[in-house]
């Protein structure tokens, strides 16, 4: 697949990535189709470890993460979207980073969102959404809905970053850590 966009040097590992305090389970950088998804389903089923809930809500964030990339990266003419995504343990539970290309238009309906959400916390989240589902009725313009559903499955607020690409686009990483540890 030709990467389109002028954004290649940019599809690196983040430092998000190289500075997560924890181990690396799972990276994948690339073009982004169903391979990811049969991976990470390989890889749930592996953390035998953790409870059935803590594997559900991994790979609900995992999934969401990675349709992020395959929707809305910059090359879907050549049918997959291209980025990275990865799986770390932390100290408290597991921390899921994505990372794509995307739009002017799509970066800053993201950046307002994850903006508005790191004011709320898990209980306003959920009617953050529900207001979220109802503007967008027809299911035209509800991009990051999911990702609003994340951070309440994660009971965690996303990090992030952005680089802005010479044409224009934006580079977006995602950084998001699914508790399995609850703290008093």
């Amino acid at each position: 697949m030709e990467f389109k966009g002028g954004h290649e040097s940019l599809l690196r590992l983040s430092t998000m990535i190289q500075e997560t305090e924890g181990d690396n389970l799972m990276v994948y950088k690339g073009a982004f189709d169903r391979m990811p998804f049969s991976m990470i389903e390989t890889y749930c089923e592996g953390l035998s470890e953790e409870s059935p809930v803590v594997k559900k809500k991994i790979r609900s964030v995992f999934v969401e993460m990675a349709q992020n990339i395959n929707f809305y990266s910059l090359e879907q003419s050549g049918g997959c979207g291209v980025g990275y995504i990865s799986v770390n343990r932390s100290k408290d539970g597991y921390t899921i980073i994505s990372g794509n290309t995307a739009d002017e238009h799509h970066f800053n309906r993201l950046n307002t969102r994850i903006k508005k959400m790191e004011l709320l916390n898990n209980d306003t989240l959920h009617g953050f959404i529900q207001k979220l589902m109802l503007e967008n009725f027809d299911y035209s313009e509800n991009a990051n809905i999911g990702v609003v559903q994340c951070a309440i499955i994660a009971n965690s607020h996303y990090e992030y970053e952005f680089v802005k690409t010479d044409n224009g686009k934006y580079f977006i990483t995602l950084k998001i850590e699914v508790k399995t540890i609850k703290k008093d």
